[in-house]
């Protein structure tokens, strides 16, 4: 009985320091990151992702052609210190040879935290402006996708320097997880078809005209700032019917949208109307093709940061909804 005993007491000895080395290798592999290709179907830890203790975190391969994403588990709770471990993940090389993270060691992120409307602002510091296009593009993506999973990242907006972010010309303003894709095809291309319409008017002037367009996007601007510019830009040349609503010379000087509501600033040129184009055209041409977008209910319109301005009777600064009135069911060119 006392050998059998003896016995036992290893057995049970033996069992338990099995049972503590699965339970510190299980938790050891719990905090590691998982490799998976963006565009692949594997799941990993999806019960975990659920209750928000982890994301996926997004970074390159060395080619620049592709983001792909590993599974990243909290080792806090707090939102702040989510925020705060994410920050730093992102600015670590993954472990997987061949892959790299999507911002460069020399570009360094400098401040961070919540804007007045709520959107989660990321400072960095001039060297941002040192990247090529392509890595530019894959380095903002990755940044958003991982940050956007957190509940309480809705909107993200990048800043280099004490300004707000410029790209090809145009502010970047806010961005979310499905404004990128996650494939640049070639290291020299990465592109998109979008669909958008935008309401242009006809000879006469005194109504809308629904065009759809096929636009590409390299992803580096918001899908307002594709609308507005392809507004502005006015009928394609097949388009012999339409006529441009805006002044071609207008200047977007800066477009977001928070809560709903679309906050568009143009130039003085927007005052100025092309031909005999009807006051009423020319602003909820604006207001009725920004409003065809996902999100967006309300647009506010001012003029070089001046809410106070009027294009006729109507007033720029007031939250403008749809107008379905003023737009035609006839095809450009139809009618009396």
């Amino acid at each position: 009985m006392v050998i059998m005993k003896k016995g036992y007491d290893i057995y049970k000895r033996a069992f338990a320091v099995l049972l503590i080395t699965g339970l510190i290798l299980m938790s050891f592999s719990a905090c590691q990151l998982l490799p998976e290709s963006a565009s692949g179907t594997t799941d990993y830890g999806s019960a975990v992702e659920a209750d928000g203790r982890s994301v996926k975190l997004y970074y390159t391969d060395s080619s620049l052609e592709e983001l792909y994403n590993e599974l990243y588990i909290f080792k806090n709770t707090g939102s702040k210190e989510k925020i705060d471990e994410l920050i730093a993940a992102l600015d670590k090389n993954p472990e997987a040879k061949g892959f790299r993270k999507a911002k460069p060691s020399e570009v360094e992120i400098y401040s961070y935290g919540f804007g007045d409307d709520g959107q989660f602002i990321v400072y960095f510091d001039e060297n941002y402006y040192s990247m090529e296009p392509v890595e530019e593009i894959l380095c903002r993506a990755a940044i958003v996708k991982s940050l956007c999973q957190l509940d309480e990242i809705n909107m993200v907006e990048f800043y280099a320097g004490a300004q707000p972010l410029v790209i090809n010309g145009s502010p970047t303003g806010l961005m979310d997880f499905a404004d990128f894709v996650d494939k640049t095809g070639t290291s020299a291309d990465f592109r998109q078809t979008v669909e958008i319409k935008v309401y242009l008017t006809d000879e006469k002037g005194k109504m809308l005209h629904e065009s759809l367009l096929s636009v590409e996007s390299d992803g580096s601007k918001t899908l307002e700032q594709l609308a507005l510019e392809e507004l502005i830009y006015g009928p394609l040349s097949t388009q012999t019917e339409l006529r441009a609503v805006i002044n071609p010379d207008t200047m977007i000087n800066k477009v977001r949208t928070s809560d709903g509501t679309c906050y568009v600033d143009f130039d003085k040129s927007f005052l100025t109307k092309p031909g005999k184009v009807r006051d009423e055209l020319v602003v909820y041409s604006v207001v009725n093709t920004l409003c065809e977008l996902p999100d967006i209910t309300k647009v506010k319109i001012s003029v070089n940061g001046d809410e106070k301005r009027n294009l006729g009777n109507i007033s720029l600064g007031d939250y403008l909804t749809l107008r379905p009135e003023l737009i035609s069911t006839e095809k450009a060119g139809e009618g009396g």
